[in-house]
């Protein structure tokens, strides 16, 4: 016993090395990609006099042997460097200019239009007529992806700042940092005096959401509880269905022959999962590795979630017994095992990343902002909530007993759940392959499979025309089922109900001088954060942004609406979601008031009637 019992620490130790390693890559030893660059700024004046330009230098010096993608680079998927500043009392900033960028041809990488070393990024300022003097700061922010000869490291947003003053007229501003403007051209700067800018209004209320800057305020035992609930959500979440029935039918079998060692292969298989946000908890708090809700953006994540899916799927059909070589049983752990028990519970809280329960974020975000000590324990209590009902199906093995024992009956309730985790299979696989809507057709295709094989099957061994009858209520379920909630998050339902005219969204891709853009129109812009894999965000999709009165309030009001597509790890608006959520949880909308420097923040799951209501506090 002892020796399985430390076979299953080693097994959590090497999980939680295998996760920091493949999420640094290769180039980890070189250090992190923060270490590659670095970002200041300075300006060309010792201060800044109304009616007057300036010229901002934002400096990227990027460390020998690495490079950053160019901002016109070749290919459209690469992540161009951009600069740009916030808004400041008095000073307004015109287009930046790039240097251009160097032609390389790297072995591994092709040919690519680089930045590499010291890059200056040159940024034309205008002070107004009417600027009041002062101190003045201004703040901005550096995006770009550093790489070396090999590979590119994950995009990152590096904020920077200036400290100036606006002096009154006739004040002396003498130049300053004469070598960080020698490729500067005077030409782009435009001191022409500026009208002074209307007042923004005042920022409407929060009634929906928290500002980035407002973490929830929980006591311990509030965090544990929400902690420990959380956890039980999961169990309900799509992503982990798959498990439930598998096990409780193996505790089931088990405990035909020892209630006890029932109990311990649940307390192992509960260690599994505990292990999982044990291994979670510390790359996320303390080593700040990586963010819980971009693991299923990860290539490598959700291709090993496929291939173990697909492969127990095979399995639940005898292929391992048929034609598959016995290495690759492995990968479909044994439920009469501590090794596979133990494995099988790590599944399980892997299936459930892909779906932020409703309180997750909350839950998150506070552990955030706490000890670490306390972060950790709260991140393990939800392992603990999520490990429970398992328990209690192994101590109560008799909720399982309607389950067929053997025979017929037996295999096709096997085969069933082997079309649930080919359906499981095809979601993830699916969502990460196929843009947009399209990917449901996948499961609708496993689901109309799935259930022509129970009907065929039903037909074959029952010997009443009832269990032909139910099999066919069953088929028809879930076939309607699925099709029907497809057709519900792509809007095809809203549009054949209420015409596609009324429930019609037109989303901008985000990018960020779409969103820069779309605030200097001085409209209300929202920003939707959003993937294929994440269910929580289908059901958005489907209930909110397919609502006739939330649309509706949404043209009324001039709304710019932004759709940031997060399925892939390289895409546009992880930088910002990372800004505007300290655990970067998704599903996430963040809606500015024209004029407002923070958005309101609806986070994870909400209604149509909360967007409506945030909306109309802008009016």
């Amino acid at each position: 016993m002892l020796t399985r019992i430390l076979a299953c620490a080693a097994v959590v130790l090497a999980f939680a090395a295998g996760m920091a390693f493949l999420h640094a890559g290769p180039s980890a030893f070189a250090g992190p990609p923060s270490q590659q660059a670095s970002v200041s700024a300075a300006l060309n004046v010792t201060a800044l006099r109304p009616g007057e330009g300036a010229v901002l230098a934002v400096v990227i010096d990027i460390k020998s042997g690495f490079h950053a993608q160019s901002n016109k680079p070749f290919d459209d998927f690469l992540i161009p460097l951009t600069v740009s500043v916030d808004p400041a009392d008095g000073v307004i900033a015109g287009p930046p200019q790039y240097p251009p960028g160097a032609v390389v041809q790297y072995p591994a990488l092709g040919k690519l239009s680089v930045y590499s070393g010291r890059t200056i990024v040159y940024l034309p300022l205008r002070v107004r007529e009417d600027a009041a003097p002062g101190p003045v700061r201004i703040d901005g922010w550096a995006r770009y992806q550093i790489c070396d000869d090999q590979m590119c490291f994950a995009p990152q947003r590096t904020s920077f700042s200036v400290e100036t003053r606006i002096v009154s007229p006739g004040e002396p501003a003498a130049p300053a940092n004469a070598e960080l403007f020698a490729g500067y051209e005077p030409r782009a700067v435009d001191t022409r005096p500026i009208e002074p800018a209307p007042q923004p209004p005042p920022r409407p209320a929060e009634p929906g959401g928290a500002s980035p800057a407002q973490l929830p305020s929980m006591s311990l035992a509030a965090a544990l509880a929400t902690a420990f609930l959380a956890g039980l959500i999961f169990n309900a979440m799509p992503c982990v269905l798959p498990v439930l029935p598998l096990k409780a039918m193996s505790f089931y079998e088990i405990a035909q022959h020892s209630r006890a060692r029932s109990v311990l292969l649940s307390c192992i298989f509960s260690l599994g999962i505990i292990a999982v946000f044990a291994a979670l908890a510390v790359l996320m708090l303390p080593l700040k590795l990586i963010i819980w809700s971009e693991l299923p953006s990860k290539p490598w994540f959700i291709w090993t979630i496929v291939i173990i899916l697909l492969t127990m799927g095979l399995g639940m059909f005898g292929a391992f017994t048929v034609s598959l070589p016995a290495s690759v049983y492995s990968i479909a752990p044994r439920h009469d095992t501590y090794t596979g028990n133990f494995l099988f519970g790590m599944l399980a809280a892997v299936l459930a990343t892909p779906c932020t329960a409703p309180l997750l974020p909350t839950l998150l975000a506070w552990a955030a902002s706490q000890p670490v000590v306390q972060g950790i324990g709260a991140m393990l209590t939800v392992g603990v909530g999520m490990a429970a009902p398992y328990v209690v199906l192994s101590a109560f093995p008799q909720l399982a007993r309607r389950f067929p024992r053997s025979g017929p009956w037996a295999e096709l309730v096997k085969h069933m759940l082997g079309f649930l985790l080919f359906g499981a299979a095809a979601y993830f696989g699916g969502a990460s392959l196929i843009s947009g809507g399209a990917f449901w057709l996948l499961l609708i295709a496993v689901s109309v499979w799935g259930s022509l094989y129970l009907l065929v099957r039903t037909a074959q061994i029952a010997q009443s025309a009832a269990a032909v009858m139910v099999a066919t209520a069953i088929a028809v379920a879930v076939c309607g089922g699925v099709t029907w909630w497809a057709a519900r998050s792509t809007g095809l339902v809203a549009r054949l109900t209420m015409g596609a005219a009324a429930v019609n969204v037109d989303w901008v891709p985000y990018s960020d001088e779409a969103l820069a853009e779309a605030r200097r129109q001085g409209r209300p812009v929202l920003v939707k954060f959003t993937a294929n894999w994440c269910l929580n965000c289908q059901y958005i999709e489907a209930t909110v942004f397919n609502d006739a009165r939330a649309v509706q309030m949404m043209r009324q009001l001039g709304v710019v609406p932004i759709k940031a597509d997060l399925t892939h790890d390289t895409a546009a608006g992880w930088p910002l979601l990372r800004e505007l959520s300290p655990v970067g949880g998704i599903p996430l909308t963040a809606i500015w008031a024209p004029g407002a420097e923070r958005p309101v923040i609806l986070a994870s799951v909400y209604t149509a009637a909360t967007l409506v209501q945030v909306l109309e506090g802008m009016q």
